[in-house]
């Protein structure tokens, strides 16, 4: 903004909580959300830090010296917007959906908005062109209104360590080369063995459960997942900062499998699946995180959405709601939506 200009610690300020973000659309489809976050996000870098030199300051503290040039000749072979939107997408997006098909186009759009950042170079190898990422810890293909039993899945997660070294191989595995996929994916797949192991000789066979839902799991295969863990598929230990999307309507009397969903406290025998996907998001976000939804209105006046009305409004605080009555928002969907959105309270778990 010309009139209120930035000094360059509030610019560094802006960066550093940038690269902590975390965003997660738990219905990604097609990817629109994910990739318009991504958009804004390289907007306000562009904005604040057109030559990425504070971007790279921020890259460059604590880095030994024998990695900095490397570093500094990575930026600089590569237009500014091509290596924004990598580090964005590595640090900051996250889509899980259960239709490997929208998981595969959610990892297209995101291939697309780098290749067209790239610089065409006939004088150097493979065109001037980088390899693109490897976005299976990206966007994985699962049923995010399951999760792992809870009782268990702190047990496993009682010793991080395996979890941070899990979140060490992905993150080399996001940008390895085709030639090291597999041994990386190897490395993987050992890793979790290895917590398993760990998790069964503690805790024994009360843990059965846990370790065959999470033998089953195959990151590499793209297959829906009936369940979804974000510290078991994304290495995460932090919950996100920020949920955005679009989840699916799906009328009551469609739901398949309602009894995984009746331990969910916004359940009632009427509620649309879009209800349940608000409560799962805020045990995903952390405390003061945001979720900004688009969703039929029907909640806010029908019975089956007083529970809803309830978690929104009283028990977290409910920013805004944009009720866009009788208006086609989207082409393939004859509802009248809303945009919601709500801060997570730290009390949110409480029952009543």
């Amino acid at each position: 903004d010309a009139e209120y200009l930035l000094k360059d610690s509030e610019k560094q300020e802006i960066i550093n909580a940038i690269e902590s973000l975390r965003i997660l659309d738990p219905a990604c489809g097609s990817g629109a959300y994910p990739i318009g976050a991504l958009q804004k996000i390289v907007y306000v870098l562009q904005q604040i830090d057109p030559n990425c030199k504070l971007w790279l300051d921020q890259k460059l503290r604590g880095v030994p010296e024998l990695y900095k040039q490397k570093i500094i000749n990575e930026v600089k072979s590569n237009p500014f917007d091509y290596t924004r939107k990598l580090d964005v997408i590595k640090n900051s997006i996250f889509g899980v959906d259960i239709q490997p098909i929208a998981v595969d186009v959610s990892r297209l759009r995101c291939f697309l908005t780098l290749v067209v950042e790239s610089e065409i170079d006939d004088t150097k190898p493979n065109r001037g062109m980088e390899p693109l990422p490897n976005l299976d810890f990206k966007f994985v293909c699962a049923n995010t209104l399951i999760g792992l039993p809870t009782s268990q899945a702190n047990n496993l997660f009682e010793d991080h360590s395996g979890i941070e070294e899990l979140a060490g191989i992905m993150s080399e595995y996001f940008s390895c080369s085709s030639q090291r996929k597999n041994e990386i994916r190897l490395r993987f797949t050992n890793a979790q063995k290895e917590i398993l192991n760990k998790t069964l000789s503690r805790f024994g066979k009360s843990t059965g459960e846990l370790t065959l839902k999470l033998t089953l799991w195959d990151p590499f295969s793209n297959k829906s997942n009936p369940w979804f863990d974000l510290e078991w598929m994304f290495g995460a230990e932090k919950k996100f900062d920020i949920v955005i999307g679009n989840p699916p309507y799906v009328s009551h009397d469609k739901i398949i499998e309602r009894e995984n969903l009746e331990k969910y406290r916004v359940y009632n025998s009427f509620a649309d699946l879009y209800c349940y996907f608000f409560e799962r998001s805020l045990e995903l976000i952390q405390e003061n995180g945001i979720i900004t939804f688009v969703v039929s209105n029907s909640f806010i006046k029908a019975d089956y959405g007083l529970n809803l009305r309830k978690l929104l409004g009283k028990d977290n605080t409910l920013i805004k709601i944009l009720n866009v009555e009788d208006s086609q928002v989207f082409e393939s969907a004859i509802v009248n939506t809303a945009i919601i959105q709500t801060l997570k309270n730290s009390d949110h778990t409480k029952k009543t």
